[in-house]
C-alpha cells in the first residue's frame, strides 16, 4: 500500500509542475495532499489534485506555472482564485487552474488556531508539513506525496496504518480536533460510511461529549451539515452513518425538529427513524440495482428516514407545514424540490397503503381510523381492479410523476414500530440496529413491492401523469351544453380525468358516451 501508482497523465502533470518550479527559480517543495493521496493508495481515481506548498502562496506559484506552460505551448486554463470562506471549509485562499484537463488546487502548508465559539481560525500562517498534517480532520486525509522526492509522507505516523487497518481516527486527540471544527464529527461519519471503515472508539467517545454536541449545534452552518448528510446518503453504507449518529447521541441534533411542532416535548425519534431507513435500505438491496436509479435511492432513503415524523407539523405564518419538509429545506438547505417530494411521498404512501389493504395484499398496515380518499365503487377499471382504486392510484402517480416507484418501499415498511404512532405514544421499542440483514423481512417486503408494481402496470397507470384529456375544454362545453366555462366545466373535466384513470386506453367516442351519461344521470 506504501507505493503509489501514478497514471501517465499524472506523471506528465507532475513533470510540468516541477519544470515550472525549476524554471522560475522557486525553492518550494511541492506536495500532493489529502484526499488525492488517500484515494491513490486505495486504488481509486480522483478528479482533481490538491497541492500544498511549503513556503509560497498558492496563487503566486500558480501564476508561475501558468506562465511557463503558456511559453511551452501547453493547454492551461487561467488562474482562478477562490477566496477564503470558512463557512464552506475554505480557511485559506486557494488558487485553481486546469492542466491537461485535470484541475489543480494550490495552497500553502498551514497552521491554524480557532476561537472557542467559531469554526473560523483566529490565526492562519505558513506551517511545517507536520503542523499541516496534524491540523487536518483525519489521519487518512493527512498524508502527502512529495513531488520533489517521489515519496509518500506520513507525518502523523498513523495515516498509512489506519488506511491499511480501515480505521477512522483524528491526528490530534479527537476532542481537540472536534472543538476546533465540529464539522469534523460529521466528516468522520461520512468517510466511515463511504469506505466501510471503523470509527475509532476514542473518536466515538469524544463525539458524544456534551460540549462537542453543543459545538456541532451552534458553530456549524446548516449548509455544511446538509453537504455532509448528502454524502452519507450516497455512501456505501448510509445506514451505518445514521447508526453512528445515533450512537454518538447527535442524531437529534443533526435532524433537529423545530420548536413549536406537534411532536410532544421530550419525545425521542432517532430509533424509529434509523430503523425505518435500515428496513428501506435492506429492501432496496433485495430489489437489486436495476430497480431504482441512484437519485431515486437517495430520495427513498431520505423519505424513509423521516417517515416516523410524517405527521409532525408546524404552523408557519398561519399555514400548516410538515416537519420533514422543514428539516430538509431549512435545516439541511437542500432544494425545495427535495422537501416537496418527501412530503408528497409520505402522503402518497398513506393512500397507497389503503389501496393495498383493500386488495388483501399481505404485510400492509393501514392506519386505524383513517379512511381512504376515494369513495368505494362497484365498477371495474384497468386490469379488472376496482375503479376507485384505479382512481386513487392514478391520482397519486400523477402527483409523484417519475418518482412514484420511490413510494413503494415506504408502503412496505409501515409495520416498523412507532412509524405510524410516534406522536401518540412514547416509543419504548429497543430497536435492533446492528449491521445484520433481516433476509426474511426484506424478501417479504420485496414481494409486496413487486405486487404493487404489477398492480400499477395492470391498471395501465405507470405513466399516468402523461394522460391528456381526450376531450378538450371547448369540446366539452359543446358536448355538455354549457355556454361558458366555470365550476361546472371543471367538474366535467375532473370526471373525465377520473374516468380515464379507470380506462386509460379508451377512445374519444367512449369518453363522450361516458360524459353524456352524466347528463342523463
Amino acid at each position: 500500500m506504501e507505493s503509489l501508482a501514478l497514471t501517465e497523465e499524472e506523471i506528465q502533470i507532475f513533470r510540468l509542475l516541477m519544470e515550472a518550479r525549476n524554471k522560475s527559480g522557486s525553492k518550494t517543495v511541492l506536495r500532493a495532499a489529502g484526499g488525492w493521496v488517500r484515494d491513490k493508495l486505495l486504488g481509486l481515481e480522483s478528479d482533481d489534485i490538491d497541492l500544498a506548498l511549503d513556503d509560497e502562496l498558492g496563487r503566486n506559484f500558480a501564476t508561475k506555472v501558468h506562465e511557463y506552460l503558456v511559453q511551452e505551448g501547453e493547454s492551461v486554463s487561467e488562474v482562478g482564485v477562490i477566496q477564503m470562506n470558512p463557512e464552506q471549509s475554505k480557511h485559506l485562499e486557494t488558487a485553481r487552474l486546469k492542466v491537461r484537463g485535470v484541475w489543480l488546487d494550490l495552497v500553502n502548508l498551514r497552521a491554524e488556531a480557532y476561537a472557542e465559539d467559531s469554526r473560523i481560525p483566529t490565526t492562519t500562517e505558513f506551517g511545517t508539513p507536520t503542523q499541516d498534517a496534524y491540523r487536518r480532520d483525519l489521519t487518512i486525509n493527512s498524508m502527502f506525496y512529495n513531488l520533489n522526492t517521489g515519496s509518500i509522507e506520513d507525518w502523523t505516523g498513523m495515516g498509512l496504518s489506519d488506511l491499511r487497518n480501515k480505521v477512522i481516527r483524528t491526528p490530534l486527540p479527537p476532542m481537540d480536533t472536534f472543538l476546533d471544527d465540529p464539522l469534523r464529527v460529521l466528516r468522520a461519519v461520512r468517510f466511515s460510511a463511504r469506505f466501510n471503515f471503523m470509527l475509532h472508539p476514542d473518536l466515538m467517545e469524544a463525539a458524544a461529549l456534551e460540549n462537542v454536541r453543543l459545538a456541532l449545534r451552534d458553530k456549524v452552518s446548516k449548509e455544511r451539515v446538509g453537504t455532509e448528510l448528502d454524502g452519507m446518503l450516497k455512501s456505501r453504507d448510509p445506514v451505518a452513518a445514521m447508526r453512528n449518529l445515533l450512537r454518538m447521541g447527535i442524531f437529534e441534533i443533526v435532524f433537529q425538529v423545530p420548536q413549536g411542532s406537534t411532536l410532544p416535548p421530550g419525545r425521542h425519534y432517532a430509533g424509529p427513524c434509523v430503523a425505518a431507513m435500515k428496513a428501506s435500505h435492506e429492501l432496496i438491496q433485495e430489489l437489486g440495482p436495476q430497480f431504482f436509479t441512484k437519485q431515486e435511492v437517495r430520495m427513498c432513503l431520505l423519505a424513509s428516514l423521516l417517515l416516523p415524523l410524517q405527521d409532525c407539523a408546524l404552523t408557519v405564518k398561519k399555514k400548516k407545514v410538515m416537519v420533514p419538509g422543514v428539516i430538509i429545506k431549512e435545516e439541511f438547505k437542500f432544494n425545495s424540490k427535495d422537501a416537496d417530494t418527501v412530503v408528497a411521498l409520505h402522503s402518497a404512501a398513506r393512500e397507497l397503503v389503503h389501496v393495498a389493504a383493500e386488495l388483501g395484499l399481505e404485510g400492509v398496515h393501514p392506519r386505524p381510523g383513517v379512511e381512504p380518499a376515494q369513495t368505494r365503487s362497484e365498477e371495474a377499471g384497468g386490469g379488472g381492479y376496482p375503479a376507485h382504486l384505479c382512481i386513487a392510484t392514478g391520482l397519486l402517480i400523477r402527483k409523484l410523476k417519475e418518482a412514484w416507484r420511490v413510494v413503494l418501499p415506504l408502503v412496505a415498511i409501515q409495520d416498523i414500530p412507532c412509524v405510524l404512532n410516534l406522536l401518540d405514544d412514547e416509543c419504548n421499542v429497543n430497536f435492533d440496529l446492528e449491521p445484520k440483514e433481516n433476509t426474511f423481512e426484506a424478501s417479504r417486503r420485496a414481494s409486496l413491492t413487486h405486487q404493487l408494481v404489477h398492480m400499477v402496470e395492470a391498471m395501465g397507470l405507470e405513466r399516468a401523469w402523461e394522460i391528456k384529456p381526450l376531450i378538450d375544454g371547448n369540446t366539452m362545453m359543446k358536448l355538455m351544453g354549457l355556454t361558458k366555462g366555470g365550476p361546472k366545466l371543471g367538474e366535467y373535466m375532473d370526471a373525465q380525468l377520473r374516468w380515464q384513470l379507470q380506462n386509460p386506453f379508451s377512445s374519444v367516442d367512449e369518453c363522450k358516451e361516458r360524459m353524456l351519461k352524466l347528463i342523463d344521470a
